[in-house]
């Protein structure tokens, strides 16, 4: 199950549900960077999207809230970090 969530100004979340443990969070986000950062044109003007993902996996019993602070912090540390942009 995919449930995002607008949390606040231009943040949201997106929750998965149902994963195995084969599932690898990072390429998860990948996909959704390059789902996101393919669009080049909105209404005939050119954009440029940039984004920073934090990931955060825990059991099904793990809480929510535990789970986003954790995905807040992964997400600000690549925010802050020398990341290179998204290639087209």
């Amino acid at each position: 199950v995919i449930l995002p969530v607008r949390l606040h100004g231009d943040e949201f979340a997106v929750l998965l549900t149902g994963l195995d443990a084969f599932t690898d969070p990072a390429a998860t986000a990948r996909k959704l960077a390059d789902s996101v950062t393919d669009i080049s044109v909105i209404n005939g003007q050119p954009v440029e999207i940039s984004l920073s993902i934090g990931t955060a996996t825990g059991p099904p019993t793990a809480g929510l809230t535990d789970l986003l602070a954790r995905a807040d912090a992964a997400m600000y540390r690549h925010k802050h970090s020398n990341r290179t942009p998204v290639p087209r």
